[in-house]
């Protein structure tokens, strides 16, 4: 039962990144918590998103939990 619950966050985030991946692409410009920059990758259990000069990673239940904005591509 203890291993059930433990792994509880892993398989959420990635039933999460497996839905993202059908809405976002690499290279979308995207607004995740504020943050505003170039997805990078949709992995397994992390969203990896390029903002300024600096590398975001934040779990994929982001995409469950809060609102995320995709932007076109001029703005």
């Amino acid at each position: 039962m203890s291993f059930g619950l433990g792994t509880r966050d892993i398989k959420r985030n990635i039933i999460a990144g497996f839905y993202a991946k059908k809405i976002f692409r690499v290279g979308d410009a995207v607004e995740i918590r504020g943050e505003r920059g170039g997805l990078k990758a949709i992995s397994a259990v992390q969203t990896v998103d390029e903002v300024e000069d600096r590398t975001v990673a934040v779990a994929n239940s982001v995409f469950l939990d809060e609102t995320v904005k995709q932007w076109p591509e001029s703005a």
